[in-house]
């Protein structure tokens, strides 16, 4: 073997990683609760949507959760590439999506253009901008020469107190990025005590839990409500640790299904289907289809919106597949995290 095929070689053992299909599934599901919460628009029920509720207590959370899980070898970079590659894989979807869903409202005739744009501008796929965000600052807080659990508590509580540190929920989701980098950090207790860890929590969020949506982290909330705030944290992390654990559990007897292994690679793309579907369900299918299901909520809110999100995760994921196969779609939708096999 050359030199150069040597050192080609050695990349590539370097480059692949192997997957850990429980997590896959974990971020799969995730991804799933979100199309199936934003399905929740598509429905006209005669009271608030059970199903919104129960999701939106606690989707958000697991998802910044996994992040932080996988952040640790990133903050090993230096600043140039470590920034770079954030913004590659996070600012750049989220203004070509914001980009798309502009033109997507022009063809459907919509006038308020300067709302929408400037709604894109602040708002749109904001959970990409809050999780750079969340990177950025514990890039920068970790250079500083002070153990992690200090670091945790000092930016966790600057991102209280600092004014409107609740936009784009930073302050709350900052919590639960820190608790997943001390998940991975020290898995191996975690993996001691998974199965109490996952049951507890399991019984918790359900019997005890708070089955509504996480209130903004303002001054308000943060200063009258502090006991709600801490219960509130608990609750969705509760939750989050329940579908990882039950996502181990269901992958460890069931780890030869080609079934699990194809929701595994659903989890893979993630990133690319949270911006698919927010072209596709959230601007295109909400602006068009919509259901009256006040006359058989039931159904509506607990049969036709899982039906109607759980399929859209399907479209977007084999859409994400074809897509990727172009460079300029990696690189602007998903931030060349995927394979391309075509300019």
């Amino acid at each position: 073997m050359n030199t150069n095929t040597q050192e080609a070689s050695n990349q590539n053992h370097r480059v692949i990683k192997p997957r850990i299909l429980y997590l896959d599934v974990a971020k799969a599901i995730a991804i799933t609760l979100v199309c199936v919460g934003h399905a929740t628009y598509l429905m006209t029920l005669r009271g608030p949507s059970t199903l919104y509720n129960w999701i939106y207590a606690f989707h958000m959370p697991l998802f910044m959760l996994l992040s932080g899980y996988f952040s640790l070898n990133a903050f090993k970079k230096g600043a140039k590439d470590f920034f770079l590659q954030k913004i590659r894989q996070l600012i750049i979807p989220a203004i070509a999506i914001s980009v798309l869903t502009v033109g997507i409202y022009i063809l459907l005739g919509r006038t308020d253009l300067a709302q929408i744009i400037r709604a894109e501008a602040i708002g749109g796929m904001w959970f990409l901008k809050t999780l750079f965000a969340c990177y950025a600052v514990v890039y920068i807080a970790k250079r500083l020469p002070i153990s992690d659990g200090w670091l945790c508590l000092i930016t966790v509580a600057i991102g209280l107190a600092f004014p409107h540190g609740y936009f784009l929920q930073f302050n709350y989701m900052l919590i639960f990025f820190w608790g997943g980098f001390f998940l991975r950090k020290h898995y191996d207790l975690y993996e001691k005590h998974r199965l109490l860890i996952t049951i507890v929590s399991l019984v918790f969020f359900i019997l005890f839990g708070i089955h509504a949506p996480s209130h903004l982290l303002t001054y308000d909330f943060i200063l009258n409500h502090p006991i709600q705030l801490i219960y509130q944290t608990i609750s969705s992390l509760a939750a989050a640790l329940a579908v990882i654990g039950l996502s181990y559990y269901l992958c460890r007897y069931s780890a030869t299904s080609k079934v699990m292994k194809w929701i595994g690679d659903i989890g893979i793309f993630t990133l690319g289907i949270y911006g698919t579907q927010v072209l596709v369900l959230e601007n295109i299918v909400k602006n068009i289809i919509h259901i009256d299901a006040s006359t058989f909520p039931q159904i509506g809110d607990l049969l036709l919106t899982p039906l109607i999100g759980i399929a859209s995760t399907i479209f977007c994921y084999y859409l994400v597949v074809f897509l990727k196969q172009y460079k300029w779609c990696n690189t602007l939708l998903f931030g060349g995290q995927y394979k391309t096999t075509k300019n």
